[in-house]
């Protein structure tokens, strides 16, 4: 049961001071959830859940995703009432993967107001803290969290943990996440030991009151309140292809699937049987790199096998990518990582270290089936060496990738991005990779932003500097990048003086492909994002008009049947809603005429009768849009909307004048309206 238990409340009745509340709100979890919620941060395979007949919220995380991810366990809101701190104790056990190693973890984040969650230090602990720092590729990677074996988890008990979250002003709203962490395998300490994370009670302690809970965070872009740029990596297609060549940049991908050979692939020898044994299908072109991550991987290229496929569906597959390179002297390590088996071979080279097995002097390899994992071997030139490379994996079953990486460094490391790490390409650290194919002559580079987020864009008006989106674009002379932006959401926060009409470059893409919605954390301030350009402006952009819906350069009642009331995307007024005040400015301001005039000559009157009783969806029921007498934008024509028409009162009055004329009192207004639709339907 959710308790509210008010520890002290005292009130200085001698010079009527205002009352000051120390709550404490307790968090059983018997009868209900205590309002918490829950956000998954990836393919979180057993999420916090709710059990209501253990009392807890409880989380078993990821084991075999293949990527990092996260749970997030939010609780209410509390709204300081006055300065002060704000103290957390709760009850709770956990087994998390540990085995010599802390690879995975669990952590307190707080968020205030609209911000973003943020770190619990582990000093701010009084009581059962975290015990160690974390390791392993997740999103508490360098931080200390909860990792091992609580004290009596086995037994079913719980410790309790104390934390001074901090101090903050009154009027704050803060809240709490409880954050489970997961590198890409295993879990639990023993492995497979769950829950990883379980709560059995919570208490806040401050002088606050609980309130509706805060949106979501957005995705704060390039990091919050900081200025920066987000990168995606757009997926290939309409790919035109020239005639085969020597010299192509990247590699040659082949893959023999088990429908060709039939045969179980339990290690890489016998892959490579199949591999020499049959043809299988060739990929049309090359690869810039080898990164095929089917459901598996550390890099993000994420490329499609040579058959089309971009995922885990197949099993008893093998592939091969091979290339001639040019290596300069110098220090190197080389890797493939891979799930399930596989091997790369450089011919002329002499391994110096090398982990996993170890068939040839020029190769490294793994010769069993696994999980996503590493194998790495490092060599040095006196001299530029050119050979050939000759890479292979196979899958046998589950989750797949296969990835090539190189390091300008002889060292005997698990590659990562973060430590110089580079995927193997025409061109780094000074190699040469090319092959004989086909040369790419153009294609499509198509990422995408995740439909219903909201993204947050800081802008810098004193600095000119802002938060961007940017679509990798490696050859602009042959790929046109693209991003679909549709359902999204874009929330501008300026800082500094932005004068009206100032664009912003927010989106760096060739084409944009849908409409967000824009709002602003600044309710004064009116943002307006340019579709063509992937600029936000001030007001207005150049050349772009306020209320230009249809985007034919003018604003008229054309772009009324393009216009949707409730979605904030056709909002010209600014408060981030699009409402009956954003038609009527649409209408009497940007426009300039009357509702009811529906053949945009600038007037209301029965020409305008004449063009909707001709289409003839009067109380159809049917769609209709602004031309066709749906004046009040709720999708449909019908006698509510003579009602609004005639209420403003511009019937055959002419061109609306600048001083609103008169309207008919209501009693008039509804024998006008009954006259005139009377007259109209006989005449039809």
């Amino acid at each position: 049961m959710k308790l509210l238990r008010l520890l002290t409340c005292v009130l200085l009745v001698s010079g009527l001071a205002a009352p000051m509340a120390l709550a404490d709100v307790t968090y059983q979890f018997d009868v209900d959830d205590g309002g918490f919620s829950v956000a998954d941060y990836g393919n979180v395979e057993d999420p916090w859940l709710y059990d209501s007949g253990q009392g807890t919220w409880s989380v078993g995380g990821s084991a075999s995703v293949g990527l990092p991810t996260a749970a997030g366990l939010w609780t209410e809101t509390y709204e300081l009432t006055a300065d002060g701190p704000l103290a957390l104790t709760f009850d709770h056990r956990y087994s998390i993967e540990f085995g010599g190693t802390r690879w995975d973890g669990a952590a307190l984040m707080y968020r205030v107001n609209d911000g973003g969650f943020h770190y619990v230090d582990g000093s701010k602990f009084t009581a059962e803290g975290y015990i160690d720092v974390i390791v392993g590729n997740n999103a508490l990677n360098g931080l200390e969290g909860f990792n091992d074996l609580s004290d009596g988890y086995l037994d079913g008990n719980f410790i309790t943990s104390s934390v001074q979250l901090g101090n903050f002003s009154a009027g704050d709203k803060v809240q709490v996440e409880f954050l489970g962490a997961w590198d890409e395998f295993s879990r639990g300490s023993p492995d497979g030991t769950v829950p990883n994370w379980e709560i059995d009670s919570v208490s806040v302690t401050g002088q606050f009151n609980v309130v509706p809970s805060l949106p979501a965070p957005p995705l704060f872009v390039g990091g919050e309140a900081v200025i920066g740029q987000d990168t995606y990596t757009g997926t290939r297609s309409n790919a035109v292809f020239g005639a085969v060549e020597a010299g192509v940049p990247g590699f040659v991908g082949r893959i023999v699937t088990y429908d060709e050979h039939q045969t179980t692939l339990n290690d890489h020898t016998t892959a490579e049987l199949v591999l020499a044994d049959y043809d299988g299908e060739t990929a049309m072109g090359t690869y810039p790199v080898v990164d095929f991550a089917g459901d598996a991987g550390m890099f993000t290229q994420n490329l499609p096998y040579p058959n089309g496929v971009n995922d885990a569906s197949q099993d008893d597959f093998a592939v091969q990518v091979t290339a001639d390179v040019v290596i300069p002297a110098g220090s190197w390590a080389i890797a493939f990582g891979s799930d399930d088996g596989g091997q790369v071979t450089i011919p002329g080279i002499t391994l110096l270290e090398y982990t996993n097995d170890h068939f040839e002097g020029d190769q490294i390899r793994f010769e069993a089936n696994r999980s996503f994992g590493w194998t790495i071997g490092t060599f040095e030139l006196t001299e530029d060496l050119a050979t050939s490379l000759i890479g292979s994996f196979h899958e046998r079953g589950g989750g797949d990738s296969f990835e090539i990486a190189v390091l300008d460094a002889s060292l005997l490391e698990t590659p990562n991005a973060d430590n110089g790490w580079k995927l193997l390409g025409d061109g780094v650290f000074g190699w040469s990779v090319v092959s004989t194919a086909e040369p790419l002559l153009s294609a499509d580079l198509t990422a995408s932003l995740t439909s219903g987020e909201t993204y947050r864009f800081d802008i810098n008006g004193d600095t000119n500097e802002f938060d961007q989106v940017v679509v990798d674009n490696p050859d602009p002379a042959v790929y046109t990048s693209l991003l679909d932006v549709q359902g999204t959401t874009f929330q501008i926060k300026s800082v500094g003086t932005v004068a009206s009409g100032t664009a912003f470059q927010i989106i760096d893409a060739n084409v944009i492909v849908g409409t967000p919605t824009i709002i602003s954390s600044d309710p004064s301030q009116t943002w307006v994002f340019d579709v063509a350009t992937g600029q936000v402006c001030l007001d207005s952009c150049s050349g772009v008009l306020l209320g230009d819906f249809n985007g034919d350069g003018a604003v008229s009642v054309a772009d009324l049947d393009v216009m949707k009331l409730g979605d904030a995307a056709y909002d010209v007024t600014g408060d981030g809603v699009a409402d009956a005040l954003d038609l009527t400015e649409m209408v009497s301001n940007l426009i300039g005429t009357w509702i009811g005039d529906s053949n945009g000559d600038g007037e209301f009157g029965s020409s305008d009768f004449v063009q909707i009783f001709t289409i003839g969806k009067f109380e159809t029921g049917e769609a209709a849009v602004w031309s066709e007498g749906d004046w009040n934008l709720d999708g449909v024509f019908n006698t509510s909307d003579f009602v609004a028409a005639f209420t403003e009162g511009g019937f055959e009055l002419g061109p609306k004048p600048a001083v609103p004329a008169s309207v008919p009192e209501p009693s008039s207004l509804l024998i006008l309206v009954t006259g005139l639709l009377g007259l109209f339907l006989r005449r039809r």
